[in-house]
């Protein structure tokens, strides 16, 4: 019986990340948004080595609210963030790690009220977050990501900011020499 543990622990840990130790991966993710909803992302990473790895995600916000009769809101965002990932230990399936990303993004927000016109604003911002995250690999070089952390909003033109804490979730694919 132990050596089967041990056979299967083996088994386990190379098959879930064996195979991905290559240079690059790829990803989507979503995010509930902090004021209704959701964010989606893509990643595109680099991996300096099985711990490190920096990148870029586009994402855009995109959120609807009707009160019938009286308004309505569309909101869309589109923007880029630089990111980075550090793990510092790798177990099995699971691997913890650390990330920050830093970005910008741009809002529009579209406002209709009963009789009367319909305004349209912008807003431009820079956004950083810090956070703990964790990879479980699935298999030949997928992995399911999930992460929480904090996340800081500044706004250009009336210099403010929103500070807030999320999670995301998403699926990465792993691959290259």
């Amino acid at each position: 019986m132990k050596k089967l543990l041990i056979a299967l622990f083996v088994s386990l840990s190379s098959f879930s990340f064996g195979q991905t130790l290559g240079k690059w991966s790829v990803g989507v993710g979503y995010t509930p948004s902090i004021q209704g909803g959701a964010t989606f992302a893509a990643y595109g990473n680099y991996h300096f080595n099985n711990k490190w790895q920096v990148g870029i995600m586009p994402f855009g916000w995109f959120d609807s609210y009707e009160n019938p009769g009286f308004s309505s809101q569309k909101t869309n965002s589109l923007g880029l963030n630089l990111t980075s990932r550090y793990a510092p230990i790798q177990l099995g399936i699971f691997k913890p790690y650390m990330y920050s990303f830093v970005g910008y993004g741009h809002s529009t927000f579209k406002y209709t009220y009963q009789n009367n016109p319909t305004e349209i604003s912008t807003a431009d911002y820079l956004n950083f977050s810090l956070g703990i995250g964790s990879e479980f690999s699935v298999g030949r070089g997928w992995s399911l990501d999930a992460n929480y952390g904090y996340l800081r909003l500044g706004f250009f033109e009336d210099n403010g900011y929103i500070n807030t804490m999320y999670f995301s979730v998403g699926i990465l694919k792993r691959f290259g020499k």
